[in-house]
């Protein structure tokens, strides 16, 4: 009967232990990812390939340069989510329209498959999640669980989702 009176005391532990202090953070990330990752691939598949290159565009610029540490003083950004996603996106948004409008008809190859639309840009919004995760101040970091902060820290998952868009791109074709 003793341990049944600490089952809820055990379950919180393991919880806490598992997804963290705020598992609220984590939720948040996979529901932002998976709704990015649905809306992308609705542009179909060209389009999709198109938003890849310009996300490798955009890793090289912000893991070689310091552009978004000069835009966010030139500009007065916060440092905060919102600031570091706001120059993302713009970032983004600026080398998908140079790729789009420079390979566009080379791209352009149909809707092709939706799942593989789907996979492969779930695959490229977790590899911005990996190039932002560094540029947060550690206490937001901290707010979300160990797997988490694992995934998108660590060399290893930074080095796999830099490969996982090329793989998927190849895994899909029609």
């Amino acid at each position: 009967m003793d341990l049944l009176s600490q089952f809820p005391t055990t379950v919180l532990t393991w919880a806490t232990s598992v997804f963290g202090e705020h598992p609220s953070w984590d939720v948040l990330l996979a529901t932002l990812l998976i709704g990015a990752g649905f809306m992308v691939a609705l542009w179909g598949r060209g389009r999709v390939i198109a938003f890849v290159i310009a996300c490798y565009g955009v890793v090289v610029l912000v893991r070689v340069s310091s552009a978004t540490d000069w835009i966010k003083s030139t500009l007065h950004i916060p440092t905060s989510i919102p600031g570091s996603v706001g120059v993302l996106a713009g970032f983004i948004g600026i080398f998908f329209v140079l790729v789009w409008y420079g390979l566009g008809d080379a791209l352009d190859e149909g809707r092709g498959s939706m799942a593989g639309s789907v996979l492969i840009s779930m695959a490229t919004c977790g590899l911005l999640t990996a190039v932002l995760f560094p540029q947060l101040t550690p206490e937001v970091i901290n707010g979300f669980s160990v797997g988490t902060q694992t995934l998108f820290t660590s060399p290893l998952g930074l080095v796999a989702w830099v490969i996982a868009p090329i793989l998927l791109i190849g895994a899909t074709r029609d």
